[in-house]
């Protein structure tokens, strides 16, 4: 892994193959510097895989510092971990850059370094070339046999919970002057500074403490990265049910609010995006547990809907319509 040129080479060792990425940990018996890393998955426990692509000027600012693309693209995958209850355990990483900058890559290693120890997720190996700048890292994790908290659970009566807050990166990238996929009704309004929400888009925060301590008390659940209601749909369609969600009972931040009209907050909500929070379905009697679990990572969470045989989903309004609502949050084609 890593095989390559002199100049390359020189670059993975210098800055790749160091103790602050490439550390070993149980499980992890071989990292950088063969062919390919070795993996020994203890007993009765399942790997877990998921693989992001971010690409320059699409996933991220194409001037955004190289230690927060690092910290970002680490992190929406370890995301997808958390959603699956998996312990993180290593990852891979494919890096094309338009040229070689040692000062550039020393602080995307430096971005990286800090969520993979953060995590005790080493790298383990993966590839450098030129090209366009893309960053592509595939994780590994492990769960118990059995106990992964897949799309496919949720059961009607479940109860729909969700981290964090929503919307806070859509308005982020307003703030940072871009255009929104919700289209450009979808502004910043007033004096309110998104200032306090950048850090919410760039440095998401992967729960893997709150999904852990989940395990086996949520029949389903998914990240939230395309927008709740997308996201949300694709646990509906593999389990086959539909959803009713409170708009009342949306989660925001107070920043948010005094960014956006109301209506636009809760269009934030629904379809922003890139908020890397979880959304969990889990039964009544499990619930309480779950909001014991939130309270000892000292994590919000909120309830926001609950799962129903009708397929689809349907928002109450504040002020008591039902209204049917689609999935309109980010598509990346």
């Amino acid at each position: 892994m890593f095989a390559l040129a002199n100049s390359e080479f020189d670059i993975i060792k210098k800055f790749l193959a160091t103790p602050n990425l490439n550390f070993l940990r149980d499980g992890v018996e071989l990292g950088i510097g063969d062919d390919a890393a070795i993996i020994k998955p203890p007993p009765d426990q399942n790997l877990v895989f998921s693989l992001d692509v971010l690409a320059s000027g699409v996933h991220f600012p194409a001037d955004a510092k190289p230690d927060v693309i690092a910290r970002r693209a680490l992190g929406v995958n370890l995301s997808d971990l958390a959603a699956m209850a998996a312990d993180p355990l290593c990852f891979t990483l494919g890096l094309t850059i338009p040229e070689i900058k040692e000062d550039w890559i020393e602080q995307f290693t430096d971005g990286l370094s800090t969520l993979a120890r953060e995590f005790n997720c080493p790298l383990v190996g993966g590839d450098l070339s030129s090209g366009q700048l893309q960053i592509a890292i595939q994780v590994h994790g492990l769960v118990p046999d059995g106990m992964a908290t897949l799309r496919s659970g949720a059961q009607i009566g479940d109860s729909i919970l969700v981290t964090g807050t929503l919307g806070d990166a859509a308005v982020a990238l307003l703030g940072l002057g871009y255009e929104s996929h919700l289209g450009s009704d979808f502004k910043l309004h007033g004096l309110a500074d998104p200032q306090p929400l950048f850090e919410r888009y760039f440095f998401p925060s992967p729960r893997v403490e709150f999904a852990l301590g989940c395990r086996g008390l949520a029949n389903a659940a998914i990240d939230i990265s395309d927008g709740f209601v997308s996201d949300l749909s694709h646990v509906l369609r593999e389990s086959r049910l539909g959803a009713e969600i409170e708009e009342a009972a949306l989660p925001f931040s107070a920043t948010a609010e005094a960014c956006l009209s109301e209506s636009m907050l809760t269009q934030a909500c629904l379809n922003g995006g890139d908020d890397y929070e979880l959304c969990l379905m889990v039964s009544q009697d499990s619930k309480d547990e779950v909001f014991e679990v939130a309270k000892n990572c000292d994590l919000s969470l909120c309830e926001v809907g609950i799962i129903e045989e009708i397929e689809g989903v349907r928002l109450k309004t504040r002020d008591g319509k039902m209204v049917a609502v689609n999935g309109d949050g980010y598509k990346h084609f």
